[in-house]
């Protein structure tokens, strides 16, 4: 007998939405698989509808990579509506797929509410300060640490300058508040 599979790993593998429902349905029946990648693929909103559905049945899948498969706000909102009851995954890359801050203040919306989720990608999007604020507000609810990656994405709507001051202020204002809540 073949050992359980744990990991699955189909990134880059010109997987379409079809291909995606039927790693859904076949993973949403897995009891042993915590982590699936499936970056590098254009699935569509369809296939992103059936990791949605997947996300509120299994409880299982514990980390899911969806970097580079051009989701937009529109597949992170049907996400983060799934994410709301979750109770397993505390990792989602959702680097690389035209989010801007009307999809992060989703995924801000979920984070208020989910339990586990402590880890979010969200690099190379088109994340502006709305939306970081929005994840930085819902992560500064929890006891416990979230960590946000917002790397190299767009702030096409500030200049270097001001940038910098807010990202600067930002950091500031999030150390003194993790300060304070280790202090309780």
């Amino acid at each position: 007998e073949s050992p359980p599979l744990h990991h699955l790993d189909l990134g880059n593998n010109k997987i379409t939405s079809e291909g995606v429902t039927t790693i859904a349905q076949a993973v949403s029946k897995n009891q042993y698989l915590k982590r699936l990648f499936i970056g590098e693929n254009d699935i569509g909103i369809e296939g992103i509808k059936s990791l949605a559905m997947l996300l509120s049945v299994n409880m299982r899948l514990t980390q899911l990579y969806l970097n580079s498969i051009n989701i937009h706000d529109e597949g992170v909102t049907l996400l983060a509506k799934a994410l709301v009851n979750n109770k397993a995954l505390y990792l989602i890359n959702l680097g690389d797929n035209h989010i801007t801050d009307i999809g992060a203040k989703q995924i801000a919306e979920s984070l208020a509410i989910n339990s586990r989720l402590t880890k979010i990608y969200l690099q190379y999007n088109l994340v502006c300060f709305e939306g970081e604020n929005a994840l930085i507000e819902a992560a500064l609810t929890k006891k416990y640490n979230i960590q946000l990656n917002f790397m190299w994405n767009h702030h096409l709507k500030e200049d270097k300058s001001k940038f910098t001051k807010k990202c600067k202020n930002q950091i500031i204002e999030i150390l003194k508040r993790q300060f304070k809540k280790k202090k309780k």
